[in-house]
């Protein structure tokens, strides 16, 4: 009876911790890590948040966006960055897309290859840009 209760003990922490760390983002920095989580956590309609202010701010096919968000199960605030390095690299979204699902979604990796190290002016833009996009006032607490 008790390795019943064990075994049920162990699969829900599995479970509990596998939730947990679901869809967080893992930049190798702190600021950007909490303003890009924060940015998932906000955003309540999530296509109506990529028509109206990604698509629109970084002029980029909204169809497209939303297909990345619900055809690949990424979040918001991965669609964000992705059309951020498109727009800000001249870049078209596909190619970005791709470069992010061939780092099997490894994000420091991801943004060393566009050069946004922590500390760099691409670095500071990015942070600045996830702080601004957010729908609600977004205070960071890490700094």
């Amino acid at each position: 009876m008790k390795k019943k209760y064990i075994y049920f003990i162990a699969i829900c922490f599995v479970f509990i911790t596998a939730t947990a760390f679901a869809g967080t983002i893992r930049t190798g920095d702190d600021s950007l890590d909490e303003s890009l989580n924060s940015l998932t956590e906000q955003v309540e309609k999530p296509e109506e948040f990529i028509k109206v202010n990604l698509a629109t701010r970084f002029n980029q096919p909204a169809d497209k966006l939303i297909g990345y968000m619900n055809n690949e199960k990424i979040e918001v605030s991965e669609v964000f960055v992705i059309s951020y390095l498109a727009a800000s690299m001249g870049k078209e979204s596909d190619a970005v897309m791709s470069d992010f699902k061939t780092s099997n979604k490894n994000w420091s990796q991801f943004l060393k290859a566009y050069k946004i190290v922590k500390g760099n002016k691409e670095y500071r833009k990015l942070l600045k840009a996830s702080i601004n996009i957010h729908p609600k006032p977004f205070i960071p607490k890490v700094k």
